[in-house]
């Protein structure tokens, strides 16, 4: 009997000092806010304050917290992993627009001789004049599909002086024999042909101009063997 009672008064005591103790840090961290001093940890207060299944709820709600934002943040890389795919595939894309626009060009370019068509001569549209013109480009050196300064080949040379006085012939010899008027005999300005596979302007005299072959460079050379002539000019 004194052994149960001192047990309990044991018991009791012990439940008193308990007590005291969450008394105090509550008072302790009451007067700390206070006054504007740092309290016992939160930890620490939970642990003497609440009760065993408070504590368990609160590590269920931090490890659900702690589970949305690993969803969150895998949402997150989902998407960004999505965006970079689409941004990949429209570069792609784009890559592949440029590259066609440049072969485009560059196709132009190489019609045109690298050049955009001489500006317009001042001078009378007449076969004389644009003889004149053409002498000026005696001793260009010939290179095949060349329609600028730089180069011509024969159709290059013929398209870049007419296109000086507002007459834009076809880049080929083919296109070329196909304009114009036919005429019996030659003057200064017409075009000669030979076949479909050389043209030459007539010079006059016996001569013509023109871009011979490769290794050649613009000269004149004996009209003869030509099979047509065609006039572009009044």
């Amino acid at each position: 009997m004194r052994r149960a009672e001192t047990v309990l008064r044991r018991l009791f005591v012990l439940a008193v000092i308990l007590t005291c103790c969450a008394a105090s840090v509550l008072c302790t961290t009451f007067v700390a806010r206070l006054i504007g001093l740092p309290g016992p940890p939160r930890d620490l207060v939970a642990a003497l304050v609440l009760p065993r299944s408070d504590s368990r709820h609160i590590a269920v709600a931090a490890a659900q917290r702690q589970a949305a934002e690993t969803r969150e943040l895998r949402a997150r890389i989902a998407y960004l992993e999505k965006s970079l795919r689409k941004s990949e595939r429209r570069a792609r894309s784009y890559r592949h627009l440029f590259n066609a626009k440049r072969r485009e060009l560059h196709r132009i370019k190489r019609y045109l001789g690298g050049y955009l068509p001489p500006a317009r001569a001042h001078a009378p549209r007449t076969g004389e004049s644009l003889l004149v013109y053409a002498r000026r480009f005696v001793g260009v050196p010939y290179v095949w599909g060349g329609s600028s300064p730089h180069g011509f080949d024969c159709s290059g040379l013929t398209k870049y002086c007419y296109a000086a006085f507002g007459v834009y012939l076809p880049r080929v010899v083919s296109g070329q024999a196909h304009y114009g008027r036919w005429v019996p005999y030659p003057r200064p300005g017409d075009l000669l042909f030979f076949g479909l596979h050389h043209v030459a302007i007539y010079a006059g005299h016996g001569l013509m101009l023109h871009a011979p072959y490769t290794g050649a460079h613009v000269r004149y050379n004996a009209a003869i063997g030509y099979s047509q002539v065609r006039r572009y000019l009044p």
